[in-house]
């Protein structure tokens, strides 16, 4: 639709119970959950984009809301058609505009402890002009945890935001990558959103399981989608990102200095054994040898007596 428009249509209110409920019935700025669900903004905050647009019109035995909207009665079993009107700014920017219309169930007062229950319905405002379908990332990081286990991979972990950078609804599929030299031990991880609003940015944080090379490179790739049945007859501009990581092989030294280690005790101690039994060996020749020269040596003879007595004839 077109900045000027004035629409009309309605809304059915349904009171299942058997007695009868009073309900808020208002317009909100659309929003999304934590976890990704589409959503309405609070009652007391007051709306300022698509929601500041659309007007609940007064239904039978009605009353007006502070704040916007009415406050109506409905019976037990019965549906309530309650007609609204939505009026889009002559000077409204083109792309959507996230809104919808709230039916709460009106709090009695009668307990301390107050608990809000309510339902809506969606409205999908897109304004025609120039359409830009965008996603951008925004603080980017990447830090490194070795692992204590030598044969196990360490863990990168990468926190980014992804940001709804154009003017109209938006999926990501998003894939951070991490690889050491030369593309080896290439990881990854993969993050879906469903949907992710004009200008809201969505925060993730994702584990690569990652070898330490000393020094890893990694990327990060979001690929915008388009949500549900929505027309986006534009380019889709993907956001990339690049991170590097310092990934020491501590452990893996650590190993590879008990080794060394443990190889050089074992040299010394086989020397050591090796000297002992040359030492046993050189002891037991040098008591041989002391033995077979103690042998060779004469008896002891009386040096007053020649050798021999001649003979007399």
């Amino acid at each position: 639709m077109e900045g000027g428009t004035e629409l009309s249509d309605e809304v059915a209110l349904t009171n299942f119970g058997t007695e009868p409920a009073t309900f808020a019935v208002y317009g909100g700025d659309g929003t999304l959950s934590p976890d990704g669900s589409f959503d309405l903004a609070p009652s007391d905050q007051e709306p300022t984009g698509g929601g500041s647009w659309i007007t609940v019109l007064p239904a039978g035995g009605s009353e007006a809301r502070d704040g916007g909207g009415l406050m109506l009665e409905v019976p037990g079993q019965t549906t309530v058609a309650i007609p609204v009107e939505i009026r889009v700014p002559a000077d409204a920017t083109p792309g959507d505009h996230p809104a919808g219309i709230v039916a709460e169930l009106a709090d009695t007062g009668t307990t301390s402890v107050r608990m809000t229950s309510r339902v809506g319905v969606r409205a999908h405002l897109r304004v025609t002009g120039d359409i830009l379908a965008q996603l951008t990332h925004e603080q980017v990081s990447a830090t490194y945890a070795p692992s204590w286990n030598p044969f196990a991979p360490g863990t990168t972990t990468i926190t980014y935001t992804v940001v709804n950078s154009g003017n109209v609804r938006l999926g990501a599929d998003s894939a951070a990558t991490v690889s050491g030299p030369f593309g080896l031990f290439d990881a990854e991880s993969l993050t879906e959103d469903r949907e992710i609003l004009p200008g809201d940015p969505v925060s993730h944080t994702v584990a690569v399981p990652t070898w330490p090379t000393v020094h890893a490179r990694g990327s990060l790739t979001s690929t915008p989608g388009i949500v549900g049945e929505d027309v986006v007859d534009v380019p889709l501009a993907a956001a990339t990102s690049t991170v590097s990581v310092w990934a020491v092989p501590w452990s893996q030294l650590a190993l590879l200095a008990l080794i060394c280690g443990a190889l050089l005790l074992f040299r010394r101690h086989r020397r050591r054994a090796a000297q002992k039994v040359q030492d046993r060996i050189a002891a037991a020749v040098a008591a041989a040898t002391g033995s077979a020269a103690a042998a060779d040596v004469p008896e002891d003879t009386d040096p007053g007596l020649p050798d021999s007595v001649p003979s007399r004839r």
